[in-house]
């Protein structure tokens, strides 16, 4: 058995190998923490598309005025809210 680090020696047939630590990589290599979140975005988002009832949060970008941003604050502050569930609430209203 040889370090991982040495690239020099050959290793001896047989012999066993050592474990690499951590979560085994998917690919040849370990995901990126901006990898692994696409990758939960997307399953979460299929199982929502395969159950109805699951909530699916997807990103919502909307240009608005600052007092209008502002009064959304507000209100979603006043009621425990998020921004997110105050906007599925108005929405739901209409």
């Amino acid at each position: 058995m040889r370090q991982i680090e040495d690239t020099k020696t050959a290793e001896l047939p047989g012999m066993p190998t050592a474990k690499r630590r951590g979560r085994p990589p998917l690919g040849e290599r370990a995901m990126t923490a901006a990898e692994r979140q696409r990758a939960s975005r997307k399953a979460r988002f299929q199982a929502g598309l395969k159950n109805m009832s699951l909530t699916t949060p997807v990103q919502f970008n909307a240009m608005v005025d600052i007092a209008t941003r502002e009064k959304l604050k507000r209100v979603a502050a006043e009621q425990g809210l998020t921004m997110g569930q105050l906007l599925d609430r108005l929405i739901e209203q209409l």
